[in-house]
C-alpha cells in the first residue's frame, strides 16, 4: 500500500504560521512579537512594502507598525526604500545578513551587555555583606548570603568576557 502524502497546505495559511512562528521567536529573545512578524512580512513579500500595507498585513495599527519598523531599522534588519512618486516610506529587508550581524546585531548586544555590567556593578557595590544565617535570628535582616554575592560575581566575570569577545573584533571578522 502506497504511504500517503500529507496534505498540501495553502501558502496563505503556511504564510500566517510562518508569521506567527517569527513572531514567537522573536518574542523568546526578548525582541517583542511585532519585530518577528513584521520581518517576516517583508521577507514573504518579496518586496518593498509601505507602512499601510504592514499594518494592513499584520493586522496592526500604523503607529505600531511605525514603532516597529524603526527597531528593525536601528538593528539594520529593514532598510527604507526611496520611491519617486507619492509620500510614502518603503521598507524592504536587508539581504547582506553579515551586515546585520556587523552593524545591528553586535552593537545592539554590547550595548546590552554594558548595560548588564553597570547594573551588576551597583548590585555588588550595593549588596550588604553576607551574614551567617546562625547571626541573623530571627530579626529577618537584608543580608545577601554567600551564594548570592557568588552568583552577582560570576555573572559579572561572564559580562564581562562577553564584552571582550565582542569588542576584540574577533565577531565582525567572520562578519
Amino acid at each position: 500500500m502506497p504511504s500517503a502524502s500529507p496534505p498540501l497546505r495553502s501558502w496563505s495559511r503556511e504564510k500566517r504560521r510562518f508569521i506567527l512562528a517569527a513572531g514567537n521567536t522573536a518574542h523568546g529573545f526578548g525582541l517583542g512579537r511585532q519585530v518577528g512578524r513584521c520581518y517576516a512580512l517583508l521577507i514573504l513579500a518579496g518586496r518593498a512594502l509601505c507602512l499601510d500595507e504592514i499594518a494592513a498585513g499584520l493586522g496592526i495599527s500604523k503607529a505600531t507598525a511605525s514603532i516597529t519598523l524603526r527597531k528593525l531599522a536601528a538593528w539594520k534588519l529593514v532598510l527604507r526604500v526611496p520611491v519617486e512618486e507619492g509620500r510614502r516610506d518603503y521598507y524592504r529587508i536587508e539581504a547582506d545578513f553579515a551586515r546585520v550581524i556587523r552593524e545591528g546585531l553586535l552593537p545592539m548586544a554590547k550595548g546590552k551587555l554594558s548595560s548588564a555590567g553597570l547594573m551588576l556593578d551597583d548590585m555588588l557595590r550595593s549588596a550588604p555583606a553576607p551574614v551567617d544565617n546562625a547571626d541573623r535570628g530571627f530579626t529577618g535582616s537584608p543580608a545577601v548570603p554567600g551564594e548570592v554575592r557568588q552568583l552577582l560575581q560570576q555573572s559579572k566575570a561572564l559580562q564581562e568576557k562577553l564584552t571582550l569577545i565582542l569588542n576584540s573584533g574577533l565577531a565582525a571578522r567572520f562578519f
